[in-house]
């Protein structure tokens, strides 16, 4: 079926997500956010899901703010790694 136009449908999360993304403040995330189902993420959440994100999609471009995510937040150090391992996995294997 054809997409709605029901304006309830459409998409509320500010795109696009980039990788710079990472480095969001509270105060940042709070105001990009405030108004979206992003926010009940919270941006713990959200980094975590952005570094997961940018390991499938990113580049070796993507690796500096993954490391310096990885520094910054501990608690996302294993979800930065393992991205920054899928990333040197793809460029290997081109």
């Amino acid at each position: 079926g054809a997409p709605s136009a029901d304006p309830a449908f459409e998409l509320l999360i500010p795109l696009p997500l980039r990788t710079s993304d990472l480095r969001l403040t509270q105060q940042e995330f709070r105001s990009r956010f405030h108004r979206t189902p992003v926010k009940r993420a919270k941006r713990a959440g959200f980094l975590r899901n952005l570094c997961v994100v940018t390991g499938n999609t990113g580049d070796e471009t993507d690796i500096p703010s993954l490391e310096e995510i990885s520094q910054q937040e501990p608690f996302l150090g294993e979800h930065a790694h393992w991205a920054i391992e899928r990333i040197h996995e793809r460029s290997n294997a081109q």
